[in-house]
């Protein structure tokens, strides 16, 4: 796997905490994730954040941020580089897909 999808993947790992409650007639399709959805199942609002001109959002005394719409995050690396990955839910499970087609939980 390439090094930034690893980072992703890994960074998603970190990330991801509890699953927000999604309602009943949601569950069993699955879908884009939300934005609101994403911030919540990465539990964003216990961590102190700062978010730059550019809409990437850092974690204190990190050089790496994340930008969530819809569907998607990316991650902006160290070098400034950046990654996405698609964020799909069926109303439980999170999943991400890099770039490449690669499948893993969020």
């Amino acid at each position: 796997m390439h090094s930034t999808l690893r980072h992703l993947a890994t960074l998603a790992a970190l990330l991801a905490c509890a699953a927000p409650v999604l309602s009943a007639e949601n569950k069993g399709r699955i879908r884009n994730a939300t934005a609101a959805e994403i911030r919540a199942h990465i539990n964003e609002s216990t961590q102190e954040t700062e978010t730059d001109r550019s809409g990437f959002t850092y974690r204190k005394g990190s050089k790496r941020g994340y930008k969530i719409s819809t569907g998607k995050i990316c991650i902006r690396f160290e070098n400034r580089q950046t990654d996405c990955a698609d964020i799909k839910t069926d109303g439980t499970r999170f999943h991400m897909i890099t770039s490449d087609g690669t499948r893993t939980r969020f």
